[in-house]
């Protein structure tokens, strides 16, 4: 079973029955889908409890600022849905192989650029 979408994370979700099963939101599927943050809450609120945080055109999972997402409207998402849950960067796009650090730098960096403001 594939799951790339909400309609498909429903399903799984509901043939899975089990309340241990939570979701992860990876941003690069979730615009793949055509899909918001917002949606993804809507959906499942409070079940949501991690997050691939990654930059994409519109897809991929490219360091922060390599792609077009914007972080400060999808970290805004998160707060206004009070997400308590995990962020974790998610860099596998071959551009990095080389030098893997530098992408964690500079997505680190925009994010701490975000506090700033």
């Amino acid at each position: 079973l594939i799951v790339n979408s909400i309609k498909s994370l429903y399903n799984m979700l509901s043939e899975v029955g089990n309340n241990n099963l939570k979701v992860c939101i990876d941003l690069g599927a979730c615009a793949g889908a055509g899909e918001t943050i917002d949606e993804y809450f809507n959906c499942f609120k409070k079940e949501i409890i991690h997050c691939h945080f990654v930059d994409g055109n519109p897809t991929g999972h490219l360091a922060w600022g390599d792609g077009t997402r914007n972080m400060l409207e999808d970290i805004s998402a998160f707060q206004k849905n009070d997400y308590q849950g995990y962020l974790s960067f998610e860099f596998a796009s071959s551009r990095y192989f080389k030098e893997p650090f530098k992408a964690d730098k500079k997505s680190i960096e925009m994010f701490k650029s975000l506090k700033r403001r």
